[in-house]
């Protein structure tokens, strides 16, 4: 029902918002805001992160992703001796000597980049032998290109954590051409024992991203990527609604969110508290359901639904907000939720 609802909500509201296409690029987004009152179901309406989620190359230039901040892909194991590492820890791999044969432990980040051209990739990491030349690399690919490997050793930074990496062969240092949009980013294991911590992404020439007091770039959660889809999320993780019996819940979609602090409509107060909620959507523009009514059991619902290859749509900005509504008596209990913002783009 959900993904024959919205396509059709979304064409609608084009149709009385544009006339003629967009060219431009447009990047999509969402972001979250809970108005001015406490009378929502708090952190109640998300976009999720995913495993193809995205870190953004940010307006310093640079994109930083923590090594750990995907699951440990089979040989890779998280650990944390060795001090010199940032975020939680780092990962050795642990899955023998693999010289001739790439693909094993792949580790995959993604990053979105909004200027297209030639970016270096480095791996802060570290290799224990006495023997430099060993223990030292791991095999790279980057938008599909063909496995290479990659290797740290400039005769002495064993024993010390480093940005050291270099093609091999050819020993010249790791740059790729990157598209605007996501670029995907492929770590596999090689040597047994090499160590990695973070990851750094910077355009060519441009600054980069050694300074280890850089924090870790955004990580995009689900966006409305024209001809793509995404997810949104309903939760209730700190318990402001409830499960009581026979609770639903429904999504609206507006083609204008309302003033920052809402209008108050009495009734909608959360649970136990009463009075007014607060009402997150422009009622004075269309408003649409396209989440019907569906039963709220209290866990958590992830909704899925695709966004139209529609170039007109690009850079159109919706409102969401959900109710969750149950029966009673003398009349039933109903709160909203947050809003949602989602601007509609190209990549």
């Amino acid at each position: 029902m959900f993904p024959r609802v919205l396509p059709a909500v979304l064409a609608g509201l084009s149709a009385t918002l544009f006339s003629g296409s967009i060219s431009a690029q447009i990047p999509a987004d969402i972001s979250t805001d809970s108005g001015s009152t406490q009378q929502l179901v708090r952190q109640s309406l998300f976009a999720p992160v995913t495993p193809e989620s995205a870190w953004r190359v940010g307006p310093d230039g640079v994109a930083i992703v923590e090594i750990e901040s995907v699951p440990p892909a089979p040989g890779w194991v998280l650990e944390t001796d060795n001090p010199g590492w940032t975020g939680s820890g780092f990962y050795r791999w642990n899955g023998g000597n693999l010289f001739n044969s790439p693909g094993s432990g792949v580790l995959t980040y993604y990053i979105l980049v909004d200027d297209p051209g030639t970016y270096a990739v480095r791996i802060h990491n570290r290799h224990n032998d006495p023997d430099p030349s060993e223990e030292n690399d791991c095999w790279m690919s980057v938008n599909s290109s063909p496995w290479i490997k990659t290797f740290s050793n400039n005769g002495s930074n064993d024993n010390t954590w480093n940005w050291l990496l270099q093609f091999d062969p050819g020993f010249g240092a790791v740059v790729y051409p990157m598209s605007q949009g996501l670029n995907e980013i492929r770590i596999s294991g090689r040597s047994q024992n090499f160590r990695i911590d973070r990851l750094g992404v910077w355009p060519v020439p441009g600054p980069n991203a050694q300074d280890l007091s850089l924090p870790q770039s955004e990580r995009l959660r689900e966006r409305p990527v024209l001809g793509d889809s995404m997810t949104i999320g309903i939760d209730d993780p700190l318990g402001d609604f409830g499960a009581p019996a026979g609770a639903s819940i429904t999504i609206l979609i507006g083609s204008n969110e309302g003033p920052a602090s809402g209008t108050l409509l009495p009734g909608f107060g959360l649970p136990g508290v009463g009075g007014a909620g607060e009402f997150l959507l422009d009622l004075s523009a269309p408003i649409a359901t396209f989440l019907n009514t569906t039963a709220w059991n209290g866990n958590r619902i992830d909704v899925s639904f695709p966004i139209p290859n529609r170039g007109e749509l690009a850079g159109l900005t919706l409102a969401t907000q959900g109710v969750f509504l149950a029966p009673g008596s003398p009349a039933p209990t109903a709160s909203f939720t947050n809003r949602l913002r989602l601007t509609l783009g190209n990549y």
